[in-house]
């Protein structure tokens, strides 16, 4: 405050050669400081990015319940390459550099220093390279993920019967099972009685699944087979005796 009361007015700070020499001195002394802050932000930010890898189901469920193709496999597997490399590259930008000088000589120290930036900048700039690459292949390993196909769920063949018994009509079979995706399934059904088996054909839908009502010749009780064809494999099945 001025004697008489009044505020004191500060005047304007010149931006002359002191302040710029000042300016001078943060920015030699920030050039190693700097580099090393930015290649430990550069790691934070890979083991971010690997935890997406990992998150986004890139790796774990995903791989065992979609198919993929040799070109997607490698797409997929790239990722944990570049990220452990680029995450080594990070590492090493912060690491010592040795650099002979002697203490006593100021310029021998500034030429030290100048080369210690040197060399960290190389190094920040092959894990900024890797990092950039590392963070491509892991949105492209999503996108793989994203657009491939699911796994066909593997079909149990499986083959039942029951008979139906309705009051003053005829017993009748209800068959059911399950074959492949849309397969012509051949039914033969006899009672061992010496009359003809009877022989009935019916498409499984593109699940596998398939049903059949159908009179029950003779008396039981009645052996149920069924036979279907995929591909070159031929498959045959034998319910429990039903009755």
């Amino acid at each position: 405050m001025a004697e008489n009361g009044a505020p004191k007015v500060v005047g304007p700070k010149v931006v002359g050669q002191s302040f710029w020499l000042q300016r001078g001195i943060e920015l030699r002394s920030g050039a190693v400081t700097s580099r090393i802050a930015t290649a430990k932000s550069l790691t934070t930010g890979i083991a971010w990015f690997w935890s997406a890898y990992t998150a986004v189901a890139v790796v774990g469920v995903s791989i065992s319940t979609r198919q993929f193709t040799a070109t997607q496999s490698f797409l997929l597997a790239l990722p944990a390459v570049l990220l452990l490399a680029a995450y080594g590259a990070a590492l090493w930008s912060q690491s010592h550099v040795q650099v002979e000088f002697m203490p006593n000589s100021p310029s021998s120290v500034e030429r030290a220093h100048d080369e210690i930036a040197r060399r960290l900048g190389r190094r920040l700039v092959g894990a900024a390279l890797l990092s950039a690459a590392a963070v491509l292949s892991v949105a492209v390993a999503i996108i793989v993920t994203a657009i491939s196909t699911p796994a066909e769920t593997p079909v149990v063949p499986k083959l039942t019967g029951m008979i139906l018994r309705r009051e003053g009509e005829e017993p009748r079979l209800l068959l059911s099972g399950t074959a492949g995706p849309d397969a012509d399934v051949r039914v033969e059904v006899s009672n061992g009685e010496g009359i003809p088996p009877k022989i009935v054909s019916v498409p499984s839908d593109k699940k596998g699944a398939w049903v059949l009502e159908m009179p029950a010749p003779g008396k039981g009780p009645w052996t149920v087979n069924a036979t279907w064809t995929s591909g070159k494999t031929e498959t045959r099945l034998r319910a429990a005796p039903v009755n």
